[in-house]
């Protein structure tokens, strides 16, 4: 496995994507103005992802694939997050070993477990990550960013 190298510029930049993209967000829950919330998921999927891939690439096939916890990951764990919070769904296909038991009562739409989970790190490849995007994916379908939206107000103030 290769290392994964991000620099204090590149930190800068993430914080900067990710900064702008949650004040979108913030504005699109209080307002709920679907062009807002488009506005918001495409700077998360667009501007965010494709750092996210840009830093990444030369270490890993996909990021979400790194193992949350893991030494390779932890310098932009909270950017990740953030990421698997506002875009895409997990495939339909996606089989998990990592089973999250969610707390439907914790104002996050259970998504709290999941983003205090770790993974086996004896595994090569990681779950949880994406574990967060199905489970987010599907708030998202139903319309709850309101609970998406306190889950990454706990990401931004535990993880970033």
């Amino acid at each position: 496995m290769a290392q994964l190298k991000v620099s204090d510029e590149d930190m800068q930049l993430l914080g900067l994507k990710t900064d702008f993209a949650y004040e979108t967000f913030r504005r699109a829950v209080e307002t709920p103005e679907p062009r807002l919330i488009q506005t918001a998921e495409c700077l998360y999927h667009h501007d965010l992802g494709d750092l996210l891939i840009k830093l990444t690439q030369r270490s890993t096939e996909n990021f979400r694939r790194l193992n949350k916890g893991g030494k390779r990951a932890s310098k932009i764990e909270g950017f990740i997050m953030q990421y698997v919070l506002m875009c895409g769904r997990s495939n339909p296909g996606d089989c998990f070993k990592v089973e999250i038991v969610e707390d439907l009562e914790d104002g996050m739409g259970g998504l709290r477990r999941f983003l205090e989970a770790k993974d086996d790190l004896s595994s090569e490849e990681g779950e949880v990550f994406r574990l967060i995007q199905k489970r987010s994916g599907e708030l998202r379908e139903a319309g709850r960013y309101d609970l998406v939206f306190a889950a990454m107000n706990y990401v931004r103030e535990n993880y970033c």
